[in-house]
């Protein structure tokens, strides 16, 4: 529903959900919005929602898996 609304107050949540739930790829979100709104044509704001909020997954993964940085003052 947040990837259906997308508004900008959902981006967070929607960031959230790709990343607990895991998806892997901003396809696999479209043929979920595709399947649970089969009735509904996708408005392509729906579609680049999407596939930002993926991006901004994918984004915050990547820093996630990032060794802390050492301070230059902690020596």
């Amino acid at each position: 529903m947040k990837l259906f609304a997308g508004r900008d107050q959902d981006m967070d949540d929607a960031v959230l959900l790709i990343r607990e739930i895991g998806y892997t790829s901003a396809d696999d979100l479209l043929d979920l919005l595709e399947d649970r709104y089969k009735h509904t044509q996708l408005p392509p704001a729906r579609e680049y929602f999407a596939r930002r909020a993926f991006q901004l997954a994918e984004r915050a993964e990547e820093i996630a898996e990032q060794p802390p940085s050492r301070d230059r003052h902690d020596s």
